[in-house]
């Protein structure tokens, strides 16, 4: 059974080092490169080298079709997406020396209800036979905040789990509709829950508040500090080993195809934890969104650790 990305705001990541950001100067690159990116993008990618069975469906522009196919199709991806007018830009600057960057995001082209209901219908079509459904980031401008509502009701109806990855207010509305699992980072938790000071007592509240909405499990990345998961039942903290990253995106969407490929192969949840926590911290040491080395992978898995929270 095959496993679902989608992406309703793909981009064209460019990606640009130099020794050391000079204002109001000029500043000299060591490097660029350009990936195809967006996270449903990044979590497809993963999943592909993973070997999991992965379909990327969503938005593209007529501009990116050609690369994301060619980029999807040599980890083993199946590609469906509807055409849209163009695709965004995003940069990414990086400082070596400080060890910061900054990006310059454009937010989206807009989307037409036409190119909507193209997509819906790829959609759709694409979750017969589907195990698993992830709906990862922000929307396009056009496509309307309960879009993601409307497919994890879906999923409800099919007996497909769904994984809800977002922000704003597509994830205060995705998660009334109950999604299997939340995956969110720490100031997504904070969306939510307004003030929560991330101590164990804080973290276990806010957990239990989000099983009580019926999800089944609940993921919140820490960057560098791990991350953190329940199951209803027990919480779990993840420590993972210091490493200086090359680069810090797509970490979380590797996390998500690492907890969906592991669970998808019959894996216990505390073991799915634990293995995308690693890949998450692996994927810190390759530039491209989501790509990872085994032997980083398995360097990392070696040290990283998992306890009970509380």
């Amino acid at each position: 059974m095959s496993i679902l990305t989608l992406t309703l705001n793909p981009s064209i990541d460019h990606i640009l080092l130099t020794e050391q950001i000079q204002w109001n100067n000029k500043n000299i690159l060591n490097s660029s490169q350009v990936f195809m990116g967006g996270k449903g993008i990044n979590v497809a990618y993963t999943l592909g080298k993973l070997g999991a069975p992965a379909i990327a469906c969503g938005l593209i522009g007529e501009d990116a079709i050609k690369a994301l196919t060619r980029k999807m199709e040599q980890q083993g991806v199946i590609v469906r997406f509807a055409i849209a007018d163009d695709t965004r830009h995003s940069f990414k600057i990086m400082d070596r020396k400080n060890g910061k960057d900054t990006e310059f995001n454009q937010r989206g082209i807009p989307v037409s209800s036409e190119q909507i209901r193209q997509l819906l219908t790829i959609v759709e079509n694409s979750l017969d036979g589907a195990q698993w459904l992830i709906l990862s980031g922000s929307l396009s401008p056009g496509i309307p905040h309960g879009i993601y509502t409307d497919l994890i009701e879906q999923c409800h109806q099919k007996g497909i789990f769904s994984v809800l990855d977002t922000s704003g207010e597509p994830l205060k509305s995705g998660l009334e509709a109950k999604p299997t699992m939340l995956r969110i980072n720490r100031s997504e938790l904070e969306e939510i829950f307004p003030g929560c000071d991330h101590t164990p007592a804080a973290i276990k509240t806010s957990f239990e508040a989000i099983h009580r909405r019926g999800i089944l499990y609940c993921v919140v990345s820490y960057g560098s500090e791990g991350a953190i998961g329940s199951n209803g039942e027990l919480i779990w903290k993840i420590g993972v080993p210091s490493l200086k990253p090359i680069s810090l995106t797509g970490a979380g969407d590797a996390m998500t195809a690492g907890l969906v490929a592991s669970l998808a192969k019959g894996k216990t949840f505390k073991e799915s934890l634990r293995f995308s926590s690693a890949l998450a911290t692996a994927s810190t040491q390759q530039l491209e969104p989501g790509d990872f080395f085994r032997k980083d992978l398995e360097y990392v898995l070696q040290a990283t650790t998992i306890e009970h929270l509380i």
